[in-house]
């Protein structure tokens, strides 16, 4: 009876240490935008306006790696492809080594549905009205055409003591300078484990 009592104070305290243990992926104090997404390998963070995008993924490495560059697509299947033109360096993030690629700038529209209740307004400046092929239903749909404008993009795979990060960002727009500030002190906040 008291070995069964024992026990089972053991198997509570194991429980009740684990809902009190940090989880998530990266701890920071003061993240550049709100987080909009996490769990135990992705966190996600955003502008309410959808401008600006970093995403951190990780995985985790029995050793270290000579050559991040290489081992990118199989550490991280479905990120971002990197292409002839693309800059690639390799540099230290806080004493660890890193890679860093800037992406060419592209350019996108932005399109938004209009509300129904809101289609007698006139589109904002800079907006023009369009009719399209809904892809759900089927049937003609009015959107709004935004501005054509610059995204920027920029990838950082930095290697941790168990860990190697996909830390990732993408800015649209007129923030994009603003977004760089944030995203290379973000990059340089995070403790990598």
């Amino acid at each position: 009876m008291y070995r069964l009592t024992i026990i089972s104070w053991i198997v509570v305290i194991a429980s009740l240490s684990g809902c009190f243990s940090t989880r998530g992926l990266i701890e920071l104090e003061a993240p550049p935008y709100p987080l909009s997404y996490e769990d135990d390998s992705t966190a996600r963070y955003g502008n309410p306006d959808d401008t600006v995008f970093i995403e951190v993924r990780r995985t985790e490495v029995p050793r270290p790696l000579e050559n991040l560059a290489i081992r990118y697509a199989a550490l991280f299947p479905g990120g971002e492809i990197i292409r002839p033109g693309d800059t690639e360096e390799y540099s230290t993030v806080e004493g660890r080594k890193a890679y860093k690629v800037i992406f060419q700038p592209s350019y996108v529209r932005y399109r938004k549905r209009i509300d129904p209740k809101k289609k007698e307004e006139p589109p904002p400046p800079g907006w023009t009205r369009a009719t399209l092929e809904d892809p759900e239903t089927g049937k003609p749909s009015e959107v709004l055409y935004g501005p054509t404008v610059r995204r920027y993009r920029v990838l950082y795979l930095v290697e941790g003591n168990s860990y190697v990060y996909y830390v990732f960002m993408r800015a649209d727009g007129e923030i994009i300078d603003s977004a760089k500030t944030k995203f290379e002190e973000f990059v340089r906040r995070i403790k990598y484990k």
